[in-house]
């Protein structure tokens, strides 16, 4: 995407999309519309946080809500993903599906009694697709679950705090989809190299210490031959790379296997990370 003058690429939330009205979860019914408002409100925080995006507010018609149900389905032109961003005075579009929000009471009746096994089991997920809005192409389409704790079966009464489980679930969510936005769009590079000691471009939330991450060796840019539309550059498996220490901005991680090879090809951002 085409950065604005800080350098940082302007991003639009469109609210996510919902299937249903409500949702069942636990001893609770929450709108749908409580729940997009909710998952757009957390992921604009998010984004907005990292310092990377300008999350942009705007107003959303019926003639924009149309454009994004065409994203959300994959169905949408290149040229109208182009002219949707011009529309919207913007770099990149995130257009989320809330495809599944529940946590339902399950019940059982116990054939020798007149009472009832109850129980809970449920969880989230959320699809996304992220444009780039000045090319009009998909650059994420991806799917996040994340799955509430089931309860064991019992005829004991039980209140399920279903405000409090739609909470942890949206920012389960959001927080997932932060990321992988991200990493997508500024994945995690090596930026020096001194034995097998290397520094990372981004530190905070991005990275955890002790994770192990996979580190890719970018080539060559390659290039369709019947389009010559860009397909990325060229990948190749590099290492392991270990977070030792994070950082408010960068992070300090140990290459476990083949650092004699990176520490002589090193070049500043030709290495990414990968989960």
């Amino acid at each position: 995407a085409a950065p604005d003058e800080s350098g940082r690429p302007r991003l639009v939330i469109a609210p996510p999309r919902t299937r249903q009205a409500n949702y069942v979860v636990g001893d609770s019914r929450v709108r749908a519309a409580q729940v997009s408002q909710a998952i757009a409100a957390r992921l604009s925080d998010i984004l907005t946080q990292t310092r990377r995006f300008i999350v942009l507010d705007r107003q959303f018609g019926n003639e924009l809500s149309n454009e994004f149900d065409l994203i959300a389905s994959g169905a949408v032109r290149v040229q109208d993903g182009a002219r949707l961003g011009e529309m919207l005075a913007t770099d990149l579009i995130l257009v989320p599906v809330v495809e599944r929000f529940e946590y339902p009471r399950e019940t059982r009746r116990l054939r020798m009694s007149d009472r009832e096994l109850v129980s809970y089991s449920g969880g989230g997920r959320i699809a996304l697709r992220l444009l780039n809005a000045t090319t009009g192409e998909v650059v994420l389409s991806d799917s996040f679950d994340y799955t509430l704790p089931s309860t064991a079966a019992s005829t004991l009464p039980r209140v399920i705090d279903g405000d409090g489980m739609s909470r942890t679930m949206m920012a389960a969510l959001a927080d997932r989809i932060g990321k992988a936005v991200v990493s997508e769009i500024f994945p995690v590079t090596v930026v020096a190299v001194n034995g097998d000691q290397v520094i990372l471009s981004q530190g905070g939330e991005a990275l955890q210490a002790g994770q192990r991450w996979q580190a890719i060796t970018l080539g060559k840019e390659l290039t369709d031959p019947q389009t010559g539309r860009s397909l990325g550059r060229s990948e190749a498996p590099c290492c392991t790379i270990r977070i030792d220490r994070v950082g408010p901005q960068t992070s300090y991680g140990t290459i476990e296997q083949g650092a004699s090879a990176v520490d002589a090809a090193f070049r500043s951002g030709a290495i990414v990370l990968r989960e």
